[in-house]
């Protein structure tokens, strides 16, 4: 279960850091600065940023208790 978990994680943190490539053809800047967390940010909680919000959707789905913090 373990090994599933990370597995999962990696995915789950490195398509929401990666970005919305729709915007990149826009010019949007995704990249993670001092001023911005950068990344997907659409729906995740501002305050702990993409790659915490990642991790905290994982472990909500990989434990199943109800509990929801970057949700839309």
């Amino acid at each position: 279960m373990t090994i599933i978990f990370v597995v999962m994680l990696s995915v789950c943190v490195w398509s929401e850091q990666a970005g919305n490539p729709a915007l990149n053809s826009l010019n949007v800047n995704q990249t993670a600065t001092t001023t911005q967390s950068g990344g997907n940010m659409e729906g995740k909680e501002v305050r702990i940023g993409a790659g915490n919000s990642a991790l905290w959707a994982t472990a909500t789905t990989a434990a199943q208790n109800g509990s929801v913090n970057s949700i839309a």
